[in-house]
């Protein structure tokens, strides 16, 4: 009732939805900030959208709603004395299952004909505890995801979902991020894989099965 007294027309509900999914979005990050990189694709889809299809200033609705996110670090400068942008817990050891570090120390070691074995056994260890080679449907998921990303005619709401998975996928090459912390993840890979499936897999097998029975 609010919203219909104080929004008169529909570029203005966009902004003020806008504005609220920039709230949400803070309040999402301030709760779990391992979910920031899929928050950096839909900001980035959104900012595109606004900028370059709808020619509107929406965007700037959504940066204010997203301006919360600033009293996380201020917060934390102001408790602690230390500049922490998100959570402490990103830069644990602990938490930390391969720096970064350990793959550009392992590229270059790789290049100079060098491996180092240590990093290598360590990096593999660490992905191999996050992505079980068995687990087949999250191979295939992170494929489906990588191939409608790629794919030239793809819905764009189709790749926004694939590139968002693949963004918060790519965190298992750092971090530990099984259990809840992966629930995103993999709930939006498998729903690509869903989507390629029935589009690609279940019709190509109609047409071997049309085949075989003419």
């Amino acid at each position: 009732m609010i919203i219909k007294i104080f929004v008169k027309n529909e570029n203005d509900y966009r902004n003020f939805y806008l504005f609220l999914l920039g709230l949400l979005l803070s309040m999402s990050i301030g709760l779990r900030a391992n979910i920031l990189p899929a928050c950096l694709v839909m900001i980035t889809y959104i900012f595109y959208e606004e900028c370059f299809n709808r020619k509107g200033n929406g965007y700037l609705y959504l940066f204010l709603g997203l301006s919360l996110t600033l009293s996380i670090p201020i917060h934390n400068y102001y408790f602690s004395n230390t500049f922490v942008p998100l959570t402490i817990a990103a830069y644990k050891d602990w938490n930390l299952g391969a720096k970064p570090s350990d793959y550009f120390n392992l590229i270059v070691s790789i290049l100079s004909l060098k491996i180092d074995l240590v990093l290598w056994n360590k990096i593999i260890e660490h992905i191999n505890g996050e992505i079980k080679l068995y687990e087949i449907w999250y191979h295939l998921s992170i494929f489906s995801c990588l191939f409608y990303t790629l794919k030239r005619k793809t819905p764009s709401i189709i790749r926004f979902i694939s590139i968002s998975a693949l963004s918060l996928i790519s965190m298992l090459f750092f971090y530990h991020v099984g259990g809840r912390y992966s629930y995103l993840a993999w709930t939006l890979s498998l729903i690509i894989l869903a989507y390629w499936m029935r589009n690609f897999i279940l019709p190509s097998l109609k047409r071997i099965g049309n085949r075989n029975a003419s």
